[in-house]
């Protein structure tokens, strides 16, 4: 899975590292009751998060809605108004992240072995995404 994000701007909170950015979605499975502690719609599988700031994590929430940081690290900043190419893969238990074209992780993680894909953003940050693609090799 696959797409361009376009950051305009941040909104900082730590949880997780990196939060306050755009989010790459895979393997979703449902959906924590927002009802519940953190009192958040959390999408339970796979979330890859990226921030300007070069930020990012790969982190898993769990199906009773806590969140598992699986990898995380920093790249050069990413800066806001231009263009990035984000991108999530999966094959079987080995699940990778991208950040124009370069592999930031590589795990091994079998929480979750099927679901939807999606797009998603801190609250109340403007981004844009462009050519969303869900592709299997």
């Amino acid at each position: 899975m696959e797409s361009r994000a376009f950051g305009r701007g941040r909104n900082v909170n730590n949880w997780p590292a990196a939060w306050g950015g755009e989010v790459l979605l895979g393997r979703i499975n449902g959906q924590h009751d927002p009802r519940k502690k953190p009192n958040l719609v959390l999408w339970q599988g796979y979330h890859f998060k990226v921030s300007d700031t070069g930020e990012w994590s790969l982190y898993v929430i769990q199906a009773d809605g806590t969140p598992r940081t699986i990898a995380e690290g920093t790249v050069d900043a990413l800066g806001t108004g231009t263009w990035h190419r984000l991108a999530l893969r999966f094959q079987g238990t080995a699940v990778g992240a991208l950040i124009d074209g370069k592999e930031v992780a590589a795990v091994t993680d079998a929480t979750f072995e099927h679901g939807q894909s999606g797009l998603a953003l801190d609250s109340y940050i403007n981004a844009q995404f462009d050519r969303f693609a869900v592709t299997a090799d």
